[in-house]
């Protein structure tokens, strides 16, 4: 792969939650955002770095401007201090950075010591709503999610393009004033129907969400057993009629530029 990148996404893993992880039904290495000669691997959960390498073209983790960790569970960050060591490739690639939030680092870190001292810049902690300029992606975090440990999401601005990633999360109001407006929306949906006690969107509160803030696509990852057995793929049409934007259900190992998703999303609608 070769940059500078056009807008770009790029599923490492579509997987989620903690049976999904631990049967490998579906992959849990995070994913991809590129632009131009910057390269984003997000929430890189177990097999990371190793469908990194298996991607097609394979791409040399050394290629890496950044990591981004939207929360401490295992699923989206248990290849981090690998994927440290090799982007920064032990120390001699030093500029790099990580983002991750505070209970990442403290009391307990989800960082090997060691792989800290390869960077010039300590890990950046994420606060609601700051920017952080990422080569040529401007990074913006949202508000804080209802998640039993402190999760975030991103916002991504590639040129023309405004991609959210709402990651795990329970249903609250904030999200629609956090997420309205934007082109791409990139959600988690692990539930099809409510568990009591698990702070996950559901498909119906997702497809309520959708309605509310109005992205031209949607793309669903992040998918739970009760996901995986309805078999999303084949309902996004009816989806996308009833929320009003073209939905996509995410596979392990798709690729999709920005530019042309938009594209055809103009002609859906």
């Amino acid at each position: 792969m070769q940059s500078p990148y056009p807008p770009f996404i790029k599923f490492l893993g579509t997987g989620g939650g903690r049976r999904v992880m631990a049967f490998q039904s579906r992959a849990t290495g995070g994913f991809l955002i590129g632009f131009r000669e910057t390269l984003l691997h997000i929430d890189p959960g177990p097999g990371a770095l190793v469908h990194l390498r298996k991607s097609r073209p394979s791409i040399n983790p050394s290629r890496l401007t950044a990591l981004l960790i939207s929360h401490r569970h295992i699923d989206h960050s248990s290849d981090a201090s690998a994927l440290i060591e090799a982007m920064t490739e032990a120390g001699k690639s030093r500029d790099k950075w990580v983002f991750l939030p505070g209970d990442a680092l403290e009391p307990h870190s989800i960082l090997y010591p060691h792989v800290l001292s390869h960077m010039n810049t300590p890990p950046v902690q994420l606060k609601p709503h700051a920017e952080h300029k990422i080569g040529d992606i401007l990074l913006r975090v949202s508000c804080q999610h209802l998640h039993p440990v402190e999760t975030y999401g991103f916002h991504f601005f590639l040129d023309t393009i405004h991609l959210a990633y709402i990651a795990d999360t329970a249903f609250f109001e904030d999200l629609i004033p956090e997420y309205r407006g934007i082109d791409v929306a990139l959600i988690n949906v692990t539930l099809t129907k409510p568990i009591k006690g698990v702070q996950h969107l559901t498909l119906h509160e997702t497809l309520e969400l959708l309605v509310n803030i109005r992205p031209k696509i949607a793309i669903f990852t992040h998918f739970g057993p009760p996901m995986l057995k309805l078999q999303p793929w084949k309902y996004t049409a009816t989806w996308s009629h009833q929320a009003g934007c073209r939905i996509i259900a995410a596979q392990d190992g798709r690729y999709f530029e920005f530019h042309a998703l938009m594209n055809e999303a103009d002609s859906f609608l």
